[in-house]
């Protein structure tokens, strides 16, 4: 790991990842109509799955098949930093020092949708302090942050694993597969916390919409630049070329 950094420190590609920073955090400046009125169907779908939160958790909990306990066992390592990365640092790494530069590039967007969505992820989790469904009531905000019991919204496994993996599936969505997989594996993902009982349907989904956003926009950018209209902010698009 301390050789692929200093491959990536060698490369003089932190500058890009500032740079990436920056527009991140000001995304929200440049949005237009069409970004502010996706975020506020992102934000109201939110805000109507929490009233349907405990009647999905019951149903699926009530149909909860212990045989697929070992695949969400699986699938839930698609959004835990610990694998991802260092997976993603060596292949910046790597493919800085081979020459390959989509390789590069999506360890470098890997990382940075990772990163990013996970600073407002845990903003939104403290600020949030929701309770988790062992408490049994989807209503309980301003929880204990002192354990993870009062860290349930948004769900940091699906924003993990849809910011990453959305990265993964625009950069190769030339290859066959590669698309559909990776989408799929970023939504097992996202369910298997539902399996687990871990997380309400709201925290998931803003949790995936967090992600893919985030994921979405940084490959957007590097693509277009800042001021390309296809790329202006962070909001969830629907329409996206495969």
């Amino acid at each position: 790991m301390f050789a692929t950094l200093l491959l990536v420190l060698a490369s003089g590609a932190l500058g890009d990842v500032g740079h990436d920073a920056r527009l991140y955090a000001t995304a929200p400046l440049r949005w237009g109509g069409a970004e502010w009125g996706t975020t506020a169907a992102v934000l109201g779908t939110t805000g109507l799955l929490t009233l349907a939160d405990a009647p999905v958790r019951d149903w699926t909990q009530a149909h909860r098949p212990t045989s697929l306990a070992t695949a969400s066992k699986v699938v839930r390592q698609a959004g835990e930093g610990r694998w991802t990365v260092p997976a993603l640092g060596i292949l910046w790494g790597a493919g800085a020092a081979m020459g390959s530069s989509r390789e590069s590039r999506v360890g470098r967007e890997g990382l940075e949708a990772f990163a990013f969505s996970g600073a407002v992820s845990q903003l939104i989790k403290y600020g949030a302090g929701r309770r988790r469904p062992i408490g049994n009531d989807p209503y309980a905000w301003n929880a204990s942050r002192d354990n993870q019991d009062g860290l349930s919204f948004p769900s940091g496994h699906a924003q993990a694993a849809w910011s990453v993996l959305t990265v993964v599936a625009l950069e190769y969505r030339g290859t066959p597969a590669v698309t559909p997989l990776a989408f799929g594996l970023a939504g097992a993902c996202a369910l298997s916390r539902l399996y687990d009982d871990r997380h309400w349907a709201s925290d998931v989904f803003l949790g995936a919409a967090l992600g893919f956003a985030s994921g979405w926009a940084v490959v957007h950018w590097n693509r277009h630049g800042a001021d390309s209209t296809a790329s202006q902010a962070p909001a969830l698009r629907i329409s996206i070329p495969f």
